[in-house]
């Protein structure tokens, strides 16, 4: 710069904004969710309009306080837009040999996804019992937030 004062600089270089983060949009639900079947249940959503078609958006999400009530089997996590993306970020076995209740924490991921459009996105993460005699619960006893975080990045 041969200017002598940084009030002459107007805006960064394009090499400099690129990867900047432009909005953050989180939510987070601590009620307790059950269920045995393998179909998808919704925990929790965030909504988030990207600015450019070139931006890209990072999703960090978790489910919290997971445990099995009875039978054996894998919980499945996920998070989807309902369209084009979606994730797998848990498959854990949750067994013990007995019909008590086991507790196995949480599940988390982040995900970077090119949405390619201007238009609002709806990001949900998602659980599931791979047993139909298994019953799996997210937010054990209410006491647990699952969450989504959306961050709008420039590309």
């Amino acid at each position: 710069l041969n200017n002598t004062s940084i009030g002459n600089v107007t805006a960064l270089p394009a090499a400099i904004t690129t990867g900047t983060v432009l909005q953050v949009v989180s939510a987070a639900d601590g009620s307790e969710t059950s269920t045995s079947s393998s179909s998808f249940s919704n925990v929790v959503s965030a909504s988030i309009t990207p600015s450019a078609t070139s931006s890209k958006i990072l999703i960090v999400c978790g489910l919290a306080g997971l445990r099995r009530d009875n039978g054996n089997a894998y919980i499945g996590a996920r998070v989807t837009d309902g369209a084009s993306f979606t994730k797998k970020f848990g498959h854990a076995m949750i067994y013990n040999g007995s019909s008590g209740a086991l507790r196995i924490g949480s599940a988390n991921a982040s995900f970077l996804h090119s949405a390619n459009t201007t238009s609002s996105k709806t990001y949900t993460v998602q659980f599931n019992s791979t047993a139909a005699n298994a019953t799996i619960v997210v937010g054990d006893n209410g006491d647990s937030n699952s969450t989504i975080t959306l961050m709008e990045i420039a590309g």
